[in-house]
């Protein structure tokens, strides 16, 4: 897509071809918190959902602003209709760090793949899960949704809180 100056002048006609070179978003955001506790098994977040076209690529980011007891972490993944590809990367603290300075997981994941993510022993703290990436969809459409879950269960919830978004760009 090219870059292009709009210079509209009152009574212009806009045309179809004009809308094809406006920047196309999706986001949603999460209207309010959401709790799992003593459960590893990743669930379909109710809010951070959404409706994706066939064969269209996507730039991907999101926040997740996330409480968890320090000692179950918090692990997110995705889900996306069949034959979809999500190439994902997250700003977040790798679980295996402790209270302090912490290394950033830079792995590159794939859509069903999922990592574990720092609490840091400081019960509660806020923490915040930055996912980024590019998503392809195939000829089937469906839902991207983001998957949560604590990393070790614990009697404590883990919450992923209101005001987390996912954002999409689409590109092609």
């Amino acid at each position: 897509m090219v870059f292009r100056a709009f210079d509209f002048q009152p009574g212009d006609l806009l045309t179809a071809a004009d809308m094809n070179d406006v920047p196309q978003f999706a986001t949603v955001v999460k209207p309010s918190d959401e709790s799992v506790s003593s459960s590893t098994t990743l669930q379909n977040d109710d809010h951070l959902i959404l409706s994706l076209p066939t064969n269209s690529t996507f730039i991907m980011d999101a926040m997740i602003i996330y409480l968890s007891p320090g000692n179950a972490d918090f692990k997110g993944a995705w889900s996306g209709p069949s034959g979809a590809t999500l190439q994902w990367f997250t700003d977040a603290g790798s679980s295996a760090e402790t209270v302090g300075v912490h290394a950033v997981n830079r792995i590159v994941y794939q859509i069903s793949e999922t990592t574990s993510i720092l609490a840091p022993g400081l019960d509660p703290f806020l923490m915040c899960y930055k996912p980024k990436g590019i998503l392809t969809t195939g000829g089937s459409n469906g839902n991207l949704t983001f998957r949560w879950a604590q990393a070790t269960s614990q009697a404590s919830a883990a919450v992923a809180k209101a005001g987390s978004w996912i954002r999409l760009h689409k590109i092609a």
